[in-house]
């Protein structure tokens, strides 16, 4: 038998020999053993298992397991006693005296007889007092629970309740002269996600794991003479990273109050000689879009918690030559960070950047596999599901087992550890780089097919004149009220878009790339997207489309009897008082299961 294979220029001649072994590869298991399923036969040879399982794959067993983030801190405080630690408005406060605030506060929990990991409910409000407050909790040996003030009393009630939290009133107190022993698997906080059962669910993560976020960011150096501007809500995994890798690591941390605004974060920036700043995706896409030139004083722009579009990346390293920008992503899970990728202005020459920004690499002391769904490697260029280990993977979810088990597996490549199953879809590029799609249980149906929104929002990303981009799959009907029954079929895509570009050039050239299903129906242009308090895309807050998007300016009537016919028939599918001849069918919320 032979085979021969025919690609155009959008396959590289080294992605198309690797399909051409794998397919050799497959079909001689299938002649050896013709009994065995086809799912059970490798893909992969051993060559490039080694590759992606052990090479590009991180190490594990970078950071010791003896840390605790009051111990480093220690260490530091002694290091550089009266150097400033922390900074907000007018107040500085050092390094030494941080330790005597936060020891009165580890002394009033302790002389109240807390056991070990008693979860301690604090005010997710940045301000100057939280961090004294968070690190005393933690040396009296218990965890902080974060709880967003802005949260509706019964969301508050059930955090409480369900971690069985304390509350924590501060008063005058003599200082702790002696702090009880603390393990690097004790548990430091609880953050709770959402679930996709509309119940919240805590992540447990240990003081080891915040240890090895500490020692793995070789890629932000936040030593002495950095200061990091704090922007995020305490209840934000991500504000590990800014408190703790700073403080950890001689540091000085700028807090900054109240909900960050263009203006007052650009003010901010220079009044404190900020040099690292980390920003949700969101806050980073209008920051670069709008004050570009408030950002050139940074060293280091981090950025994440939703993919990045290419436009305001291309846009910030043009535009800010002396600074490292990177895309950090990782799940609350992994603690905060699990990959990296750093660019700086020379990566403007790589053309793949105007398609998709990669996540890039594990951290230090992280692992990362790109799985089917057996949990087996997939080869490069297949999307798979990232699944993750080592020292940042969190203890589980508090008080659900199942779901603990569920979520965090056994790990096949490591001794004895585990992996979080993330949900996200992912793959290889041939550098080594990880690229992101979008989460598993993004995936949507649309007229029978399985799609994934996160590739029409790569696509629409790539189009010159786009600077940010949404896809979602709704049932709105199209006289803007809501489907009583918002089943599958009635789904359509609809994508809003933040940009200088036309309906027609986003068709056109979404026309070349993707099957008509994936097209979205409608287009909904934006000035900006909404955020939410967190500083991520606010999905709920999205318009409804237009009504009229898809109608033609004007009404047609129809002119015989087969015209009418067809209209009514139209709109009885479609559930609208009229159609026109010249309306969309399509573009109304048609489609051909309809049809």
């Amino acid at each position: 038998m032979s085979l021969r294979l025919t690609a155009d220029r959008r396959f590289e001649p080294a992605t198309v020999r690797r399909l051409l072994a794998h397919l050799e590869r497959l079909l001689a298991g299938l002649a050896a053993d013709p009994e065995a399923p086809v799912s059970s036969r490798p893909l992969l040879a051993a060559a490039e298992r080694h590759q992606l399982t052990a090479e590009w794959s991180g190490a594990a067993d970078v950071q010791p397991s003896r840390a605790t983030i009051p111990a480093l801190f220690a260490a530091q405080a002694a290091r550089t006693p009266d150097a400033v630690a922390v900074v907000c408005g007018e107040e500085e406060v050092t390094y030494a005296e941080l330790d005597r605030r936060a020891r009165r506060v580890a002394g009033q929990l302790l002389r109240r007889g807390v056991a070990p990991e008693t979860r301690v409910a604090i005010p997710a409000e940045r301000s100057l007092d939280l961090i004294p407050t968070l690190l005393g909790i933690l040396q009296a040996g218990c965890a902080y629970l974060p709880v967003d003030p802005e949260l509706p009393e019964e969301r508050r009630r059930f955090l409480l309740e369900d971690a069985g939290a304390i509350t924590l009133d501060l008063e005058e107190s003599e200082a702790a002269l002696e702090l009880p022993t603390i393990s690097p698997h004790q548990l430091a906080y609880v953050i709770y996600t959402s679930g996709s059962t509309g119940v919240p669910k805590g992540v447990e993560v240990t003081h080891g794991n915040v240890a090895r976020l500490a020692a793995g960011a070789d890629y932000a150096p936040l030593g002495p003479g950095e200061t990091l501007l704090q922007v995020c809500n305490v209840a934000f995994d991500v504000s590990t990273f800014e408190i703790w890798v700073t403080l950890l690591n001689g540091g000085r941390l700028a807090v900054f109050p109240g909900r960050p605004e263009l203006d007052e974060l650009a003010r901010a920036i220079v009044r404190h000689g900020v040099s690292t700043l980390w920003l949700t995706t969101g806050l980073f896409h209008q920051m670069v879009e709008e004050r570009l030139e408030a950002l050139r004083p940074l060293r280091r722009l981090l950025a994440g918690g939703d993919a990045l579009a290419p436009a305001p990346v291309r846009r910030a390293l043009a535009g800010l030559p002396g600074c490292t920008l990177i895309d950090g992503y990782g799940p609350t899970e992994n603690t905060a960070f699990t990959t990296r990728h750093v660019m700086t202005a020379a990566d403007l020459a790589d053309e793949r950047l105007a398609g998709t920004v990669p996540i890039g690499r594990p951290l230090r002391g992280t692992t990362v596999h790109v799985l089917d769904e057996c949990l087996r490697p997939v080869p490069v260029g297949v999307w798979g599901e990232l699944c993750t280990g080592g020292e940042g993977v969190a203890r589980g979810y508090l008080a659900r087992p199942a779901l603990t088990a569920e979520r965090f597996v056994p790990d096949p490549w490591g001794k004895g550890g585990r992996l979080y199953r993330t949900g996200d879809v992912v793959r290889w590029r041939p550098d080594g780089l990880l690229e992101f799609l979008g989460r598993r249980d993004g995936q949507v149906k649309i007229r029978g097919f399985r799609v994934e929104l996160g590739e029409i929002e790569a696509a629409l990303a790539a189009v010159p004149g786009v600077r940010q981009v949404v896809v979602m799959a709704r049932s709105d009907r199209s006289d803007g009220s809501d489907r009583s029954v918002g089943s599958l079929a009635d789904r359509r895509l609809v994508a809003y878009v933040v940009g200088d570009v036309s309906e027609p050039e986003l068709r056109r050239h979404l026309a070349a790339l993707l099957p008509g299903y994936m097209i979205p129906a409608v287009f909904v242009f934006l000035d900006r997207l909404p955020l939410t308090p967190s500083g991520k895309v606010d999905r709920r807050a999205l318009p409804s489309p237009d009504p009229a998007a898809g109608r033609a300016r004007e009404h047609v009537a129809p002119a015989n009897a087969v015209e009418e016919s067809l209209a009514a028939a139209c709109a009885e599918v479609l559930e609208l008082e009229r159609v026109g001849m010249r309306d969309n069918f399509f573009a109304l919320g048609g489609h051909s299961l309809l049809a």
